[in-house]
């Protein structure tokens, strides 16, 4: 994090920021389920609570935050029998201190592109966002982007973002049943 006190206006006129720059260690786990079409997930984020404040006076420390997601992968059967298609609706629900989150999405798989949209909504705020997600999957590898924007005109207008993503997905290990030799 970087802060620049230089353009801050404080009622406390004695008020000094210690350090305009610091790297905290932040740690977070999590575990997924897949079972036949289903997936399901569970993570903690910012396990070890790394402190946030800009001066010594107060001592704030980021709060965990949980997110759950759930989900089910609907194959499409194509005329072409080398293009295969899915439909993943997904749902994810997030808590980060007091504030909670609710997102919808859907994402559409054809061959190895990856297409998608979902609604983000702040349980408690009438200011609703939503996402376009572009990408690539290949075998054990996927690689998206994806653009957040404010979806109500009475907000003031506070920044998109874009996030770039890359997994490696890890199978279990498949036991081969080899023949025995006679």
């Amino acid at each position: 994090k970087y802060l620049s006190a230089s353009d801050l206006t404080f009622e406390q006129t004695e008020f000094v920021a210690n350090r305009s720059s610091k790297i905290k260690l932040d740690a977070g786990i999590g575990a997924g389920l897949s079972v036949k079409n289903f997936f399901a997930g569970i993570s903690f984020d910012h396990l070890t609570r790394p402190r946030q404040e800009i001066s010594g006076e107060i001592e704030s420390r980021t709060s965990i935050k949980m997110t759950l997601n759930a989900g089910f992968v609907h194959k499409i059967r194509t005329a072409n029998r080398k293009k295969t298609a899915e439909i993943m609706p997904n749902l994810i629900f997030q808590q980060h201190g007091r504030q909670q989150n609710l997102q919808f999405g859907v994402i559409g798989k054809v061959n190895w592109m990856l297409m998608g949209i979902a609604c983000r909504k702040n349980i408690g705020s009438d200011a609703p966002w939503s996402s376009i997600i572009l990408g690539y999957k290949a075998l054990d590898f996927r690689i998206a982007y994806s653009y957040d924007f404010d979806l109500n005109k009475k907000t003031v207008k506070m920044g998109n973002a874009h996030e770039i993503s890359i997994t490696k997905l890890i199978a279990p290990n498949r036991k081969e049943k080899h023949k025995s030799i006679d």
